[in-house]
């Protein structure tokens, strides 16, 4: 049935690019307050999950080849969910006041991952261990890596979320990794990129 089991809220709000960019004066409150129905994305007010997964077994399990691979799907993955939010803001589409202003504020997106067991099986590693661990982490930063490149320049080419703050926004302990791996945040289309089921 979907059921969550527990969920970590103080560390899902340590952790949410959203809650840094909070802004008092604004007329959306941007702090996470629980989840989608399926645990999968932790949201603001009335927020929306705009989501998507990658069938994982289907990329290599070679660093330089799935690193090429990441690099043309995220690009394409981040711009259709974008465009999601695009056309619900612009078409009215969305189901209350709220959510309007969460796309406008926000414009968060999902890009997740499925069947990565699938994947841990073509790289001959078993799931849950060690070095299964370590394959996937490497994965997944490789992943975030480029959906968030992805937005910082659909930022440049659209303009940002309303809340963008680059001071506020450089304090989420998640941003701060992005920026050791190389990104800089001069701006940003989506407040968060990724969502992992």
């Amino acid at each position: 049935n979907a059921e969550p089991g527990i969920q970590f809220i103080d560390m899902a709000k340590k952790w949410s690019n959203s809650d840094y960019v909070y802004d008092e004066k604004s007329e959306y409150d941007s702090r996470i307050l629980s989840t989608n129905a399926c645990s999968e994305q932790y949201l603001s007010r009335e927020s929306l999950c705009v989501l998507a997964s990658l069938n994982c077994a289907k990329f290599s399990t070679d660093k330089n080849v799935y690193e090429s691979e990441l690099s043309i799907i995220a690009e394409s993955v981040n711009r259709f969910l974008d465009n999601v939010n695009e056309m619900e803001y612009r078409d009215n589409t969305f189901a209350t006041p709220h959510q309007k202003l969460a796309i406008k504020n926000l414009r968060r997106t999902g890009a997740g991952v499925t069947n990565i067991a699938g994947w841990l099986f073509k790289a001959n590693e078993e799931y849950g261990s060690a070095a299964g661990n370590d394959k996937i982490s490497n994965l997944i930063e490789r992943y975030n890596f480029h959906l968030y490149r992805n937005s910082i320049e659909l930022g440049k080419e659209k303009g940002n979320f309303g809340l963008f703050d680059r001071e506020k926004f450089e304090k989420s302990p998640f941003i701060q990794h992005m920026i050791s791996l190389g990104l800089t945040f001069k701006t940003m289309r989506n407040v968060t990129c990724s969502s992992i089921a």
